[in-house]
């Protein structure tokens, strides 16, 4: 049972949801996108836990990106959930879209550069394809760099990446690889 299974969770995150969603005993927050029934996003917190932070939805500048920040007074490190859904590339509602110059990703990008947040989970639906590219984490120092350009390979000592997916990568993969090594992020991220 699919509601089960949200509740053996105390955070959940939920791409294409198609509408609001809410779950008894759960403060949901959801992001629908204007004019399509497609896509949509949903931050689920257990109740217990929600009345231990302050939480509270932060602006994105996209309907592909869900952002909920959660912290305890003003003296603690806050973290900040993001949900992403990133329709497929070829998909009806890019194609409608296909005036907008920044992808998903790189409003991803633009949004976690203007955060203060030093804890940041990121989940989502990105529909890239990684494939196995030998991609390492590295450091940039206050470089974050192209994120269309190839993903460059950084020192073997560090942590490799782990994937399933065994399939050609794709251009979006690229640039999710290369956001991931950006030094915005943990260096534990992968």
């Amino acid at each position: 049972d699919f509601c089960k299974l949200l509740r053996s969770s105390g955070i959940f995150c939920l791409q294409e949801t198609k509408s609001n969603l809410f779950l008894p005993g759960y403060r949901c927050f959801n992001k629908l996108r204007k004019n399509s029934k497609s896509g949509g996003l949903c931050v689920g917190l257990a109740r217990d836990l929600a009345k231990q932070w302050k939480v509270y939805e932060i602006q994105t500048g996209s309907d592909d990106i869900l952002a909920v920040q959660l912290s305890t007074g003003a003296f603690d490190v806050p973290l900040l959930i993001v949900n992403v859904y990133d329709s497929p590339q070829h998909s009806s509602y890019k194609k409608h879209r296909s005036h907008e110059t920044d992808s998903t990703l790189e409003t991803l990008l633009a949004f976690l550069i203007g955060h203060s947040a030093s804890e940041i989970f990121i989940c989502g639906d990105f529909n890239a394809r990684t494939g196995p590219l030998n991609h390492h984490i590295i450091d940039f120092e206050d470089d974050i760099g192209d994120i269309t350009s190839p993903p460059k390979t950084g020192n073997p000592q560090l942590a490799t990446r782990a994937t399933r997916d065994t399939s050609p990568p794709n251009s979006r993969g690229n640039k999710l690889l290369n956001l991931i090594s950006r030094e915005i992020l943990p260096p534990w991220t992968c």
